[in-house]
This record gives C-alpha cells, structure tokens and sequence, in this order.
C-alpha cells in the first residue's frame, strides 16, 4: 500500500501559518511576557533559557503560544528551526521571524508533526531551499505546503508514546547533569586547596572524565551512568525513526514561493 501524503497547512486548525509580533525584545521582567525569539529555539527543538527577554506591547496576548502549537524560524541562518509549544517551559509570545501552525489533534497526533519536523527527511526539504552557501528563507505559504508522510493514527500514537517517554527521561538526565556540574565546580572550588598533593593526581583524572558520562563510569556520585543507556536507546530508536522517514518517496508538493 503506497503510503499517503498531506501537508502541514491541511493539519491544522485554521489552515495556514501566522506570523508573530513586529515588536522590540526588553530586559527579561516577571511583570510581562516572555518573548520567543528565533536566537532561544535549539536545533533539536528544545529551548536555551539562559537568555530570555520580554516584550512590552500591548498587543501581546495575542500572539500567546498555545498547546498543539509550532513555530518556525523562517529567516537567516536558523531557518526551518521549530518549536513544539511545551506549557511547562511557561507562557511566551512568539517573535514576528517566527510561524505559528496550530495542530489540529483531530486530524493528527499534534506531538507527530513535532518530531517529523525533527526527521531527516524534513530538514532536507528546509535545505533544498539553499542557494550555495546562503540559508533560503521560507515563507508561511511555502511552510503549509510542506509535504508529511500521513501514517495511521494508531502508529502516530506509538511513536509519540515511545519518543516523548525517551525525550522525558532525556530532560531529567540533563536537570541532573547540569546540577551535577554545578555541585562538581562547588564542590572542587572549595575544596581544592585542601587536597593533598597525594590525591592530586586524582582530581586531575576526574576533571579530564568531567563532560564524558556517556562514555564512562566516573566517580559513584555522578549517578548518570545508569542513565545514559537511555540516552543512547533515544539516539538509536530516533535513527531507526529518521531512517524510515528518510526512505519514503516525496510527493511534488515542493515549491518555492
């Protein structure tokens, strides 16, 4: 059975992306909105909250993220980059060089299209639109056009069921690695006048094996070790997901407009 094609505009609630605010980013205040920018959306999806800003406008409870939304960076070096609201990374209002799409969960599992726009086959559409060198931008129009393999409902669910459980387990190993460096840059900084030049030798071996958990069992403390099978079971189910959807044969939906 030939497998079916959709695209993105057709998966969503009002068939078609938005743009986001034309407003100026402020310094980060707990008295307004957060402000999503292009600049706080990593590559796999996830956001770097190490630098957030606000925005400052009066028109900003409208462009509020909601559950079942995505955005796309559509300029730049960043584009095609894409974020699949989460709640609990909090209340934001996304920047105007984003695209909003809102999933319809009728139609699809929405968290489905979330790690589709994680597969190889979708980051290889966002580069056809390279010329050399220069990153193309995409528009809302070419974005809704975007050609997705529509598998049974009942295989979506398992997937998502499978990657969100493996994407879970993954954010608490990183709570618990960034903690653990935390208490590891405390705990030698306080203590390393006190070391004798017999442990030493040590302290160095230990330092060298800092950022290396998934490769090696380091001290009893740095519990990761036991974790990190799970991360690599993400990586391995994740290549057998990108694979699958590597393999399937694009429709004539692409378009550059």
């Amino acid at each position: 059975m030939a497998e079916q094609f959709t695209t993105l505009a057709s998966l969503t609630v009002y068939g078609k992306g938005s743009y986001g605010i034309g407003a100026s980013a402020v310094p980060f205040s707990k008295d307004l909105y957060t402000y999503l920018r292009i600049t706080d959306i990593k590559d796999d999806g996830t956001l770097n909250l190490q630098d957030l800003k606000s925005v400052d406008d009066e028109k900003a409870s409208q462009y509020l993220l909601k559950p079942n939304d995505i955005v796309f960076a559509r300029t730049g070096a960043s584009t095609g980059r894409n974020y699949f609201y989460d709640e609990t990374d909090g209340e934001f209002v996304y920047a105007g060089f984003l695209i909003k799409f809102s999933i319809d969960e009728k139609k699809v599992n929405p968290k489905y299209i979330k790690y589709f726009c994680q597969s190889k086959q979708y980051k290889d559409w966002i580069n056809s639109f390279n010329t050399g060198s220069t990153r193309g931008n995409i528009n809302a129009q070419t974005l809704g056009k975007m050609p997705i393999p529509l598998i049974e409902r009942k295989i979506q669910d398992t997937l998502v069921s499978v990657l969100s459980s493996i994407d879970e387990k993954i954010k608490q190993n990183n709570e618990i690695n960034n903690n653990l460096a935390s208490l590891y840059s405390v705990e030698f900084k306080v203590t390393y006048c006190a070391i004798t030049r017999k442990h030493r030798r040590c302290f160095r071996v230990y330092k060298r094996l800092k950022g290396r958990f998934r490769k090696q069992r380091v001290h009893r403390t740095l519990i990761l070790a036991k974790e990190c099978l799970l991360v690599q079971q993400a990586s391995r189910f994740q290549s057998s997901y990108l694979q699958w959807t590597s393999n399937s044969h694009e429709p004539n939906l692409h378009t550059h407009s």
